[in-house]
């Protein structure tokens, strides 16, 4: 039940969030067929926390380029809930909390320079924080019970520069980096038309977490 609600959680929030940058429902519907590959090859494997995260990911890109785009409070409320798990489910999240923290910060002061803001910066900034709490918990928790504030891993061996690129090449391929390259290419698509303040700040979104995704691999 817990893998079918994940699936299903991933393909709902997969496919709104390129239907709402491809504004067609076919080409959504072959994009988001396309970035499950990943997802299915770790269900598969029994690794349940990679699809999860990229779950959440999705939904919290989502939130937050709804929200640069309407300036409607709701979607920075939707990109709060999901992004406060993303850094329990895996540390990278915490790096695109602090990407998406950047990204707001910059709207808003440019949004309040120009005098057309119709939100809150308070609620921006509050949302900000609020997101990074649960994670600093984590720690807190972590540093009482273990001593360390984050436990030490696995010594691994040091590869090659041949086996690294085809590792990361397998990655990219039959994991989770199909998804993180369409958010990639959708954030460079929203560039490269022009358009103009939302879709900057929709391509910083995503082209920036999507980088810090695949370099997270």
């Amino acid at each position: 039940l817990w893998v079918a609600l994940v699936f299903i959680g991933y393909i709902g929030s997969t496919w709104v969030f390129i239907y709402k940058h491809l504004t067609s429902k076919k080409a959504a519907l072959v994009v988001t067929t396309l970035t499950l590959v990943g997802p299915v090859s770790l269900i598969l494997q029994g690794m349940l926390s990679e699809p999860m995260f990229l779950m959440l990911w999705f939904m919290s890109l989502l939130g937050l380029t709804q929200f640069v785009k309407t300036n409607n409070e709701k979607w920075l409320v939707l990109w709060l809930l999901v992004t406060a798990l993303l850094p329990l489910s895996r540390y990278l999240g915490a790096l695109l909390i602090v990407w998406s923290a950047i990204v707001l910060l910059f709207k808003t002061g440019k949004d309040m320079s120009q005098k057309k803001r119709s939100y809150s910066p308070w609620f921006v900034l509050s949302a900000i924080i609020l997101s990074g709490i649960p994670i600093v918990f984590y720690i807190f928790k972590t540093k009482l019970i273990l001593g360390v504030p984050f436990p030490a891993r696995d010594p691994q061996e040091v590869e090659s520069i041949l086996g690294l690129i085809t590792r990361y090449s397998t990655t990219l391929v039959t994991y989770a980096g199909i998804p993180a390259i369409t958010a990639f290419f959708l954030g460079l698509q929203s560039k490269l038309k022009g358009a103009p303040k939302d879709c900057l700040y929709s391509s910083l979104i995503t082209l920036g977490s999507a980088g810090a995704y695949l370099v997270g691999l």
